[in-house]
């Protein structure tokens, strides 16, 4: 009786300490949240956006795409300063994410084509879902034209997009894919630790990156029309 006691009286506590970090978490969260809020307006200048990288942690980190403005804090770990896309923080990222490319020197200086358009419009599909739009970016005569890529969008009809190429697509399957994979090392982790609940929650984490993850390959293969102009050669990039 008496063990059954220290055995039921340690796992209220460990319930009580697990709920209550739950709960520092999500009002430092929160916390996290409301410091990283900027208010929406619709004449931001490169200047201004240029100390938005994240080198800051009091600061979000902010980038623009065809004119519009967004807060891709939550993302910090890709456009951070460790972040693989760290380079499109803090400026105009419109030609570097039409183009596939992370470094200047990579640009082509040719105007968009029409399968840079659709791959412009995708990411623009992406940052709207996940992050905030926060207005718009000034033509204030340092920044290309940005009513170029949106005015040849709107004049033709949407092509059709060629999957395995979209970088929204593999961005957020490498996203996963990473999540995945820091899920399986933390309940190798936790096991080891005897933290039973703590598995369950990571196990149930992993299992929907994994869903969302086949579900959006069987999506890109079912886009991809190999008849496609220039399919074979955005496979080879």
């Amino acid at each position: 009786t008496g063990a059954a006691l220290v055995v039921g009286a340690y796992w209220l506590f460990k319930s009580w300490k697990e709920e209550r970090e739950l709960k520092q978490r999500i009002e430092a969260r929160r916390a996290l949240s409301k410091k990283m809020t900027l208010e929406p307006r619709d004449d931001w200048s490169l200047h201004e956006i240029a100390k938005y990288t994240g080198s800051d942690p009091d600061l979000p980190i902010l980038t623009a795409i065809d004119g519009e403005v967004y807060n891709v804090w939550r993302g910090s770990e890709w456009y951070g300063p460790e972040g693989p896309y760290h380079s499109i923080a803090g400026r105009d990222s419109t030609r570097f994410l039409a183009k596939q490319i992370l470094e200047e020197e990579e640009d082509d200086g040719q105007p968009l084509d029409a399968m840079e358009i659709d791959t412009l419009n995708g990411w623009k599909e992406h940052f709207d879902f996940k992050y905030d739009k926060i207005g718009k970016l000034k033509d204030d005569g340092d920044a290309p034209p940005l009513s170029e890529t949106t005015a040849r969008a709107a004049s033709r009809p949407a092509a059709r997009s060629v999957g395995l190429a979209s970088l929204v697509q593999l961005a957020e399957s490498r996203e996963d894919a990473a999540t995945i994979r820091k899920a399986m090392a933390a309940v190798r982790d936790d096991e080891g630790a005897g933290g039973g609940n703590q598995v369950r929650r990571w196990v149930i984490h992993k299992e929907a990156h994994c869903a969302r993850l086949i579900t959006r390959v069987q999506e890109m293969m079912l886009a991809v029309d190999p008849e496609a102009p220039g399919y074979t050669e955005a496979l080879l990039k």
